[in-house]
């Protein structure tokens, strides 16, 4: 019965100590920034511009640069497109999440989105800024009507409002929307048929790769944001 007993500590140990492999879910790598932080910097150097606020983010916070989605197709108040596409950027925490587009024909362009999750009261609040030349930047409330239209169901009162994400494994209009990969495999052509999917969700994230290359190579190094 040795075998028995040695093999049993063993899985017990393994179990035991199972977390300790899955450091990817040990959110260590986060920052302090807060959209009181974040209004801070932005008052105190009087930026009036949205690239300005940015340079000046990825100085101070560089870990919110390192985690990023590019959304080419948006629902939000922020347009976006395959070579513009809308970044969303967050540390591991994602506590405190930010947006902003690329291109000055669209929609939002001169507004940064903002959402804080509150550990006081365990909910989130929207926010945005607005930008123009020769004004203070325009702070709004917490929660304002044209967050809520989205954020939280129209028909429903005093509920806390919450982000919009698709469940795993489809995220349409971002940047990997498949399993989080440029590249549609036959796999997920065929989950997608069975599943009754829109069309335009496969034929977007056929683009995928080509304007992921494109945008890389021909707009993101020389874009202002």
């Amino acid at each position: 019965m040795n075998w028995l007993v040695r093999l049993t500590t063993f899985i017990f140990a393994l179990c035991t100590h199972s977390i300790s492999f899955a450091s990817y879910y040990d959110f260590t790598e986060k920052t302090d920034l807060n959209y009181e932080k974040f209004v801070e910097l932005v008052e105190y150097y009087q930026y009036e511009s949205v690239e300005d606020t940015l340079a000046a983010l990825k100085e101070a916070y560089p870990l919110h640069f390192a985690h990023y989605i590019l959304m080419y197709k948006s629902r939000s108040l922020q347009e976006s497109s395959f070579l513009a596409p809308r970044a969303i950027l967050f540390d591991r925490s994602a506590k405190f999440v930010f947006s902003f587009n690329g291109d000055a024909s669209h929609r939002g362009y001169n507004r940064i989105e903002m959402m804080q999750y509150r550990d006081d009261t365990a909910s989130f609040e929207f926010r945005e800024v607005i930008f123009e030349e020769g004004k203070a930047p325009q702070f709004s409330e917490a929660n304002p009507k044209k967050c809520m239209v989205c954020h939280q169901a129209t028909g429903r009162k005093n509920i806390d409002p919450r982000p919009n994400w698709e469940p795993y494994n489809t995220w349409p209009g971002a940047y990997g929307s498949l399993n989080g990969d440029l590249d549609v495999s036959n796999h997920d052509r065929s989950e997608m048929k069975k599943r009754k999917a829109h069309p335009s969700v496969l034929a977007d994230a056929e683009k995928e790769r080509e304007m992921s290359d494109r945008f890389f190579a021909e707009v993101q190094g020389e874009h202002p944001r």
